[in-house]
């Protein structure tokens, strides 16, 4: 009904939002209000999606901690992309609502976001302290391709280049066997590929992408098929 329409779409949600808050029916509100947030986001309209939230959390005060925690991270998130250094604290705010409804695997995907974004800043120590810390609260991340890079990545940017090497050959193996797996993907391999130059040109040795060259080759050839 509203697809391509998403003014439209804005203007008959603020039209129930209004219709729902006067009727105190929270759960239609709380459902409105997240599609409206979701239109702002879907659209990069970060400063309305912010203030969408911000809103919504100084109309209610006893919003669900799962929701609350939902709305907080989406704040996170937005907030960090607009540069404002108040996103640590709604990322951590987020984090720990999602534990305290024991949401564990919401609150590792968050740890894991909230590193990336901390990388992107230059935090690097705070990121890699934060991947740790997600390591120990569930397990299946510890030897994870995706996080070893990452971890190698912030190590390199510390220049800690012999950690930063035991990262990258964790990420390296871990990779084999999910391309054993038949679950290899381009995006992990060609990060890993890039970290391991960098680490070679620091060490003195040979650059050469070859390899990886090869295995698009492959990758290519199998799309085809």
């Amino acid at each position: 009904r509203w697809t391509g329409k998403d003014a439209e779409a804005l203007r008959e949600l603020e039209d129930g939002i209004r219709a729902a808050r006067q009727k105190h029916d929270d759960a239609k509100w709380i459902a409105l209000v997240g599609q409206k947030i979701d239109i702002l986001y879907r659209n990069n309209d970060f400063k309305n999606t912010v203030k969408t939230i911000r809103d919504a959390l100084a109309q209610r005060s006893s919003i669900d901690k799962a929701v609350r925690g939902e709305l907080l991270y989406v704040l996170a998130v937005s907030l960090s992309l607009l540069n404002d250094s108040q996103a640590d604290h709604y990322f951590e705010e987020s984090i720990r609502l999602a534990r305290l409804s024991q949401q564990e695997d919401i609150a590792a995907e968050r740890m894991r976001n909230y590193s990336a974004a901390l990388a992107e800043k230059g935090e690097y120590g705070k990121s890699n302290t934060l991947l740790q810390q997600l390591c120990k609260l569930d397990t299946r991340y510890n030897r994870a391709s995706a996080i070893r890079a990452s971890m190698a990545n912030n190590y390199i940017n510390l220049r800690q280049l012999d950690s930063a090497r035991l990262c990258l050959e964790a990420a390296e193996k871990n990779e084999r066997e999910l391309d054993a797996q038949g679950k290899g993907n381009l995006n992990r391999r060609a990060n890993i590929e890039q970290l391991r130059n960098i680490i070679n040109f620091s060490d003195g040795r040979k650059v050469s992408s070859l390899r990886f060259n090869r295995y698009c080759d492959s990758v290519t050839a199998a799309m085809r098929d």
